[in-house]
């Protein structure tokens, strides 16, 4: 049975300031990225746990140059996206074990 994937708040607001940084530059860029990385995070609830383990309580999942950081929860079967981060950025700063 498929997982249900919740977004949020602040894995929304990483999507929306992506957008508003790239959307002027190029339109048409900006979508598809976006929707590639929605496109993954809605995989996620079939397939929980393609992310790597990134430490003790978060998953992550390469998409382009972002992480996709989430949380599985088993017994809710439930995966709760986190946070989308570009991959070239410092991650230690935003995640410690």
């Amino acid at each position: 049975m498929a997982a249900n994937v919740v977004w949020l708040d602040q894995a929304k607001d990483d999507i929306r300031q992506f957008l508003e940084y790239l959307h002027p530059k190029n339109p048409t860029a900006a979508i598809l990225y976006v929707d590639d990385l929605e496109r993954a995070c809605t995989g996620l609830a079939d397939f929980p746990l393609q992310g790597f383990q990134y430490n003790k309580r978060y998953r992550a999942l390469v998409v382009r140059n972002h992480l996709v950081f989430y949380r599985y929860d088993q017994n809710e079967n439930e995966v709760a996206i986190i946070s989308i981060i570009d991959g070239r950025r410092d991650i230690s700063r935003f995640f410690s074990d």
